[in-house]
């Protein structure tokens, strides 16, 4: 009978530490894939008491990274669409340094902007600098190659040189 109860012991300590093993496992490959931003994540929290907090804590500090995440992205798009409202708000009042702002900046963060490409070109050509709007206005082509306005600024500032 001692032998069976060691044997017992042995095997609820193997399955104990295998679960354990398996739960760490887990929990390394849904940190790395948490640090490369992934979020779609969960581990099983179906374990042994010690392990299923770990696996709660876990989970719950995923959908707090997530929710924070989303608000972010909200908060940074909300931005980007007020810088750009105040440069074309600037463009009109033809304050023509600080549109150039508004709209460098929106070209660094999103360079496949079509709007603030054309805004930076009219806003070149507004100052007189000719090769500066050409070349905006040619990047905003390429964007939107079927764009009227762009073809016909274009053209008129062909023209000017």
């Amino acid at each position: 009978t001692i032998a069976l109860t060691f044997a017992i012991i042995a095997v609820i300590s193997i399955v104990h530490i295998y679960r354990t093993k398996s739960l760490i496992q887990e929990l390394s490959h849904s940190i790395q894939s948490l640090a490369t931003g992934s979020f779609d994540i969960m581990l099983n929290d179906n374990v042994d008491t010690e392990l299923k907090d770990i696996a709660v804590s876990f989970n719950s500090l995923v959908e707090n990274i997530k929710n924070k995440d989303q608000l972010l992205n909200t908060i940074k798009e909300e931005t980007f669409a007020n810088i750009f409202k105040k440069g074309v708000a600037f463009l009109k009042e033809m304050k023509l340094d600080e549109a150039q702002a508004c709209f460098t900046v929106m070209i660094m963060y999103k360079p496949q902007s079509f709007a603030s490409l054309f805004n930076l070109g009219v806003c070149f050509a507004k100052k007189g600098d000719f090769a500066q709007a050409l070349g905006y206005l040619n990047k905003a082509k390429e964007v939107n190659p079927d764009n009227e306005l762009v073809m016909r600024y274009i053209e008129k500032l062909k023209t000017i040189q």
